[in-house]
């Protein structure tokens, strides 16, 4: 049986909260980017994107931070919420942009990709210095799964 509550109210509460972030966010950067990026998301992920993390039915990613450290600071919590939805959107669209039977909008939506990706860094860079034994930890990490 699993010992875990899910959902968490404090991880969708994060999930709420950092997804309409990450929203407001792009469209004040690239509104461009960030609309094209919104019609994406709303195709891939339905009306309700941030139910994709948070229902019984989704996979359990942005729990994973309290479960393996349920002391978590709502701050650091946020952070790595706002980390997690951001990389599975970077990887969900380079995957969906390279398979066989994509339509081509993920291709003409690659540029969001840089942008993503450093809303999947970020969070990272304002937990740990820049000389932390953590960044060998996830270069190597994030080499090994792009192999």
């Amino acid at each position: 049986m699993n010992r875990h509550a899910f959902p968490r109210a404090e991880v969708v509460a994060a999930v709420r909260t950092q997804w309409r972030s990450l929203s407001t966010d792009a469209h004040r950067s690239a509104p461009t980017l960030a609309r094209e990026l919104d019609r994406w998301v709303g195709k891939v992920l339905g009306p309700r994107p941030e139910a994709a993390f948070t229902t019984l039915d989704s996979y359990p990613l942005v729990h994973l931070p309290i479960w393996a450290a349920p002391g978590l600071t709502p701050e650091v919590l946020a952070l790595l919420v706002r980390s997690t939805i951001s990389g599975y959107l970077y990887v969900r669209l380079i995957d969906n942009a390279f398979d066989a039977d994509t339509d081509g909008a993920e291709l003409r939506l690659l540029p969001a990709a840089s942008y993503l990706h450093t809303e999947f860094q970020l969070p990272y860079q304002r937990l740990y210095p820049f000389d932390h034994p953590f960044w060998d930890t996830f270069r190597s990490a994030w080499t090994r799964a792009a192999e």
